[in-house]
C-alpha cells in the first residue's frame, strides 16, 4: 500500500484497511494524547466496505465489533467514511442530513476527529 503524506491528492483507504492496518498504528503514536482523551468509540459502517470496530482511547488498542457499552458511537456509510477521510465530506452538513448519525457527547466526535485527522 501506497500512501502519500501532504504531497498532492489524498489516497482513498477502505474503511477495512484503515482500522486494521492504520489506525493501531496512530493510537500507539498518539498513546498519550489518547490516554489523557480517554473513552471508548464505537463505529458502525454500512455498505460495500463496511464494518465494525471498537477504539479504546484510554489503552490505546482498536477491536473488531462494537462493544456492548461504548462512550460514543457513530454510525455513517462506508463511501460517505472514505470521502470524510479525504477531507470531500461535510460533516456538519452530512449530520445535519442525517447521513452521520452519533450518540454520545459531540465533544467526543471532535476528540475522535483530532486524533484520526488525516496528514493533509
Amino acid at each position: 500500500m501506497n500512501m502519500r503524506l501532504k504531497t498532492g491528492e489524498p489516497e482513498s483507504v477502505s474503511p477495512s484497511t484503515f482500522f486494521n492496518d492504520v489506525c493501531p498504528k496512530i493510537l500507539s503514536a498518539q498513546k498519550e494524547i489518547c490516554a489523557k482523551i480517554g473513552g471508548t468509540y464505537g463505529i458502525q459502517l454500512f455498505g460495500d466496505k463496511g464494518g465494525a470496530w471498537t477504539l479504546d482511547f484510554a489503552t490505546a488498542k482498536i477491536g473488531a465489533g462494537v462493544a456492548p457499552k461504548v462512550d460514543f458511537y457513530l454510525e455513517m456509510q462506508a463511501a460517505d467514511f472514505e470521502n470524510m477521510m479525504m477531507g470531500k465530506l461535510d460533516v456538519i452538513g452530512s449530520a445535519k442530513d442525517g447521513k452521520i448519525r452519533f450518540e454520545g457527547n459531540a465533544n467526543m466526535f471532535n476528540n475522535l476527529a483530532s486524533v484520526l485527522r488525516p496528514a493533509g
